[in-house]
């Protein structure tokens, strides 16, 4: 029955893909990952991750979980509040607020996904994450997709909505 259930649920989303976008709903939760698995993808290496590490488990609006790995990174981020500059820092922080980047990848479909993120952390407990999709490895159902989503909430050691789109050329 699970097998069956896997094969209608890859089955519906491999129509749905060949019409463009696939929407994306469902829930994220990050563990700590002390060994940064992220850096070892090929996707990933070179990245400049800064040793915050994560597991990633991903519930996505009916599909099996996909899993994977996120770090934080210290990229060249531009603050766009009143007063604010460049920095490469693993965080900029300026009025209470945490602007920080991120990179992660996740295996959903048969295809390894890479995407690049910016979080914000607006120090009153609210966390929003916009997260795009920069490559795949280029096989299975999702293999040169492109896309992004959001998550709204704190996604560290609790589970955190998301919602955004997969689209397939």
């Amino acid at each position: 029955m699970r097998y069956f259930a896997l094969c209608f649920a890859l089955a519906a989303t491999s129509s749905l893909a060949s019409a463009g976008c696939v929407p994306i709903l469902g829930t994220v939760k990050l563990t700590q990952d002390p060994g940064c698995a992220v850096a070892t993808f090929p996707g990933m290496q070179g990245q400049p991750f800064v040793g915050e590490c994560y597991k990633d488990v991903l519930k996505l609006g009916g599909l099996v979980p996909a899993y994977g790995y996120s770090g934080v990174t210290s990229e060249m981020i531009s603050s766009l509040l009143s007063g604010g500059g460049e920095a490469r820092s693993p965080a900029i922080a300026q009025g209470g607020r945490t602007l920080l980047t991120a990179r992660s990848t996740f295996s959903l479909g048969g295809t390894r996904l890479y995407a690049a993120e910016v979080i914000l952390d607006s120090g009153s407990g609210l966390v929003t994450e916009q997260s795009v999709i920069t490559g795949t490895d280029g096989k299975g159902l999702f293999k040169n997709a492109t896309g992004g989503f959001t998550i709204l909430g704190n996604s560290i050691g609790e589970t955190a909505h998301m919602q955004g789109q997969i689209c397939i050329p």
